[in-house]
Parts: C-alpha cells; structure tokens; sequence
C-alpha cells in the first residue's frame, strides 16, 4: 500500500505499444474489446515504480527514446498502462506537448474554456479566471486568433498559463517550455516556484540539468524504459552526464578505444571527484594560485585567480579542446568556457606531448564554495578526461551586493534630469499575478 500523503504511487508501471503492418489490422485493434497483438511490439516503460508524496517535486532525466513523456503521459491519464499499478491523487494539470489537448481550429480564447470545462470548472469560474490568464500569458489580441496561428513559443505561453491558473495539485511539465522566450520562462520558473511553496507537487521532465537542481527534490533516469537510477538530483544527475559522455567516447579515435570511468569514492561525509574519458589524452595533474603565483584555495571575491592543469597525450589530436567549469554549492553551473568556445585552435599535439594550460580569471563572484571541473576533449564531444570537481575554492567576503555575481559597477547619483531624454517603460500591473517580475 502507498504511504500516507502520497499523489502519485507506481508498482512495476508498464506500457507497450502493439505495432500492425496494415491498416486494417490497426483498424481491427481499435475496435477489438480485448488487446490484439501487433505485428511488432515496443515496450516504451518497463516495470517503473516510485512513490511522490505532496508538496515533492521529482526531475527526469534520459535520453530521447527513454519513455520519460510516455511516463507522463501515463501519470496525465492520457494513456492507458498495459501492466502494473498507478494511483494519482489530486487534481492533475499537465503540458506534456505543445497543442496537446487544443483545437487548431479554435481560437485561444475557445480553448481555454473548453480545457477548463474538461477539467470540471463552471463558466463563471473560467470567467473570472480568463482575464488573469492572459495577462499572464502576454497574448492579448492573440486570444482571438485560431491556434493554428500561433507559433510553438505562444503554444506555450498559453499551455502553460491555463495550466497554472487550474489550481492544480500536481503540475506535469515536459519539454515544453523550452520553446518560450527567456522572459516568460523566467515567470514561468519564478511561478513554479510559488506553486511549490503553497504545496502543489511537481513532475519535470527536461534536459536541463540546472532546472532540476533548482526546483526538484528528486531525479530518476530513464533508459530504454527502465529506471537506471532515482536518488538526490546530485546523484542522478552525475550518472545521467556519465552516461551521456560514455556514449560520446565510447568509440575512441582508433575506432577500438572503450570508455572508462573512475568512480566516486567517500571520503568522510565528502565525494572526490568522479572522472571518465578514453584517457588517450590525460590530465596528469592540476594546480590552483593567486595572482602572485602561490597555490592557495582561499580568495576575496574579485580576485585573480589562475586555474592551470598538465595534459598528456597518448595519442595524436589535431584540435584539442580544454575546458573549465565552476559550480556553486547547490550545483549551478555559474561559469564555464572552453578553447573551442573561446575560437581558440591548440594543436596539433603528438603522442608522448605535454601541453600546460591555464585559465586565469578574476572571481566576481558571492562569497561561498565553488567546484572546479576540468576536462579535455575533442570539438565534436569525443572526451579525452573529464575531472568532475577535481577541487575546489572558497571566495570570502564582506560582501556588499547579493546574489551569484559580485560585478564591477559604479553608481552616479545627480539633481534634476530631463524626462524627455529617457526612456521610460512602466508596464500596467497584471491582473492576479503575484509572480511577475
């Protein structure tokens, strides 16, 4: 039996997919009363379990093909599983797909309230719900135009926005809002956000690993429909991005070379750093000093600071490419460059080279702890070494500012001014929108 408290409890969730060769016979399986096997079969989920309690927020993560919008699709009640058991508790909104669930030929305005008809709303509800919808939205006269009209951006705005305004208990996100422009996705994160505090749970499925850091308690992976891990996102998250670079690197240059991983080994309460690649290219070792050349691991935010690692080739590499990375605490990756990025080409380098690289930077960042990841690779992903938190600093403070960046700035302050020479912009306030910017 599922806890007490739970929405969402799955026992071994399987969906399969009949695949027919011929009309007629995908013709006979709809209209059949008992399931008629197909001619081939895909089994999209394969004995997937977990248990969401309220308030919880879980991320997934996988490859395309995993299942993760099958999953979805099951938990939204738009499919039907073919084995195992599903209970959901609480009212459910989801956008799983863009136009899911809407009319082309409807405008937006007709959508909305067919969907909140769906969901179980009365008119007078949706009435007094309609104008805060688009306002959130920002699609004004748009409202009045068939959705066929729209682009993939205002499909979001629009899913979402009549998601988030049904007052769900459970919110089901899917790629969707990748489409969004920055903007809207910021109010739709900070909304998120407030939906979280007043208890609604969650369920996200994106490739964003920083998105579900932010916002989830939990992650699971998904690959070829089973679970391969579920855990903190930390966690997770590293086997995903293990994962990925494994199948990146699993072909060496030499077209035999296998990928190899070293794991994380406890230390304490502490995980050293996780390191995979092919190795033909080695980062022997790494060292972190101040401007005046000692190494240290302790700054003043502001400081410069010079990030130097020793690579070692076994192999011949036309273009290699060095990479640095830094992370705050809670997983946020705050700054990040490479060579490549940078339109910088180094090499060619020969087996038996060694190549000394140093990235020196000045730490405008808050006080707080920060990992350094190091990694060498080839332009088209082909990971060399990848050191996950090889170490780490510490920027101190006083700090006069607040949030991620400590940046340059000065201030000016003078009596007068003419208005006529600035642009002002004051926006109208949104109707029942606590979360705008």
């Amino acid at each position: 039996m599922p806890p007490e408290g739970f929405v969402i409890h799955c026992e071994g969730l399987t969906k399969v997919f009949h695949m027919h060769r011929s009309a007629l016979r995908r013709l006979r399986a709809v209209l059949a009363s008992h399931c008629i096997a197909g001619d081939h079969q895909l089994r999209a989920l394969d004995h997937v379990s977990f248990t969401l309690m309220g308030g919880q927020s879980l991320g997934i993560v996988g490859p395309n093909g995993s299942g993760k919008s099958t999953l979805l699709k099951l938990l939204a009640r738009i499919l039907v599983p073919t084995d195992g058991v599903l209970r959901v508790h609480g009212k459910v909104a989801s956008i799983i797909e863009l136009g899911g669930g809407f009319h082309p030929e409807f405008t937006g305005r007709q959508n909305f309230f067919m969907n909140g008809s769906i969901v179980g709303f009365t008119r007078h509800e949706l009435d007094g719900m309609f104008d805060r919808v688009v306002a959130f939205s920002g699609l004004g006269d748009f409202m009045e135009l068939p959705i066929k009209t729209y682009s993939s951006g205002m499909l979001a705005r629009l899913a979402f926005s009549i998601a988030i305004h049904m007052e769900p208990d459970i919110l089901l996100v899917d790629e969707a809002l990748a489409v969004g422009d920055a903007v809207f996705s910021h109010r739709c994160l900070a909304r998120i956000h407030a939906m979280r505090e007043r208890g609604v749970s969650l369920v996200l499925v994106t490739h964003d690993v920083n998105a579900i850091k932010q916002m989830c308690d939990e992650a699971m992976l998904l690959d070829q429909g089973m679970t391969i891990a579920h855990g903190t996102p930390d966690d997770v998250l590293l086997r995903y991005q293990t994962m990925v670079a494994e199948r990146l690197t699993e072909i060496g240059l030499d077209g035999q070379t296998e990928f190899r991983k070293i794991g994380a080994v406890e230390i304490g309460h502490r995980r050293q750093s996780v390191r995979y690649g092919t190795f033909e290219a080695v980062i022997e070792g790494h060292t972190v000093a101040g401007e005046d050349g000692e190494p240290r691991l302790k700054f003043r935010s502001g400081e410069r600071v010079s990030i130097e690692m020793l690579v070692v080739f076994h192999t011949d590499v036309e273009n290699a490419v060095f990479g640095i990375m830094l992370r705050n605490r809670f997983g946020i990756e705050v700054f990040g460059t490479n060579t490549h990025l940078m339109r910088r080409r180094e090499g060619p380098f020969r087996a038996g080279d060694r190549a000394t690289v140093r990235f020196d930077l000045d730490l405008m960042l808050h006080d707080g702890t920060y990992a350094v990841s190091l990694a060498v690779h080839t332009v088209d992903g082909h990971f060399f070494d990848y050191q996950v938190e090889a170490t780490h600093i510490e920027v101190m403070g006083p700090m006069d500012t607040i949030g991620v960046a400590n940046l340059p700035m000065d201030l000016s302050v003078s009596r007068g001014g003419d208005p006529d020479s600035l642009d002002v912009q004051t926006p109208a306030p949104e109707s029942g929108d606590q979360t705008s910017p």
